[in-house]
Formats: structure tokens, C-alpha cells, sequence
């Protein structure tokens, strides 16, 4: 649950207000060459631009994963034990448990969800 709000509270702006300011000063400095690097040695040089724009997409791959990350840790894991003893109940009844917490839905099976924490 943790997980899931601190994910939520990363504001996309704050990434894309970044990657702007990147790009901006890549367009004021597009003619500056820097030495390139690779596997901690230097190789051919390199624009200050184009350097700039590979964090420019590292920054946009890495929010789109928080997002996915999100996805993924919104599961209710309180209601995938309870889910057990309500399929005695009736087919129509269900655990409003993730409801409750702002989950998307309840966790697939209650063992799994004690290994993966």
C-alpha cells in the first residue's frame, strides 16, 4: 500500500518540466561537442545535444515503468485471503475490501501473496 501511494504521488510534470529544461538547453548549446564515452572509456565524440536528449528519453522510459509499477502493486492483498471463504458464501458475493482501499482488484491467491512481500 505503501508503494502504491508514493507512486501515485509522483507528479508526471515534474518529470516532463525536467526533460523540457533538458531539451531547452541542448538547443542553446547544439554545437558544443563533448567527448563520448563507452564502457567507461572515451570514443567518439559526441554533441552536448544529442547527450542531453538520451536522458531526455532514459527520463520518459523510466516514468512510463513507475506507471507500470503502479499498475501492478494496485491490488488489494487483504482480500485474497477473505476471497477463499467467500466462494462458500454464493457466486454473488464479493470482498468490497479493495474498493474500500482504492485497489483496482483483489490479489490473485492468498499464497502468493505472503511469498511476494
Amino acid at each position: 500500500m505503501w508503494l502504491r501511494d508514493e507512486l501515485v504521488a509522483l507528479p508526471a510534470a515534474n518529470c516532463a518540466a525536467l526533460q523540457r529544461v533538458l531539451v531547452e538547453l541542448g538547443t542553446q548549446h547544439a554545437t558544443v561537442v563533448i567527448p563520448g564515452y563507452t564502457h567507461l572509456q572515451r570514443a567518439q565524440p559526441v554533441y552536448f545535444a544529442h547527450h542531453l536528449l538520451a536522458y531526455v528519453e532514459m527520463l520518459d522510459r523510466d516514468y512510463h515503468r513507475l506507471g507500470d509499477a503502479f499498475r501492478r502493486a494496485n491490488v488489494c492483498r487483504w482480500a485474497a485471503g477473505a476471497g477463499r471463504f467467500l466462494l462458500a458464501a454464493g457466486p454473488g458475493v464479493r470482498c468490497r475490501a479493495p474498493g474500500l482501499r482504492g485497489c483496482r482488484r483483489p490479489a490473485e491467491g492468498h499464497a502468493r501473496t505472503r511469498w511476494t512481500r
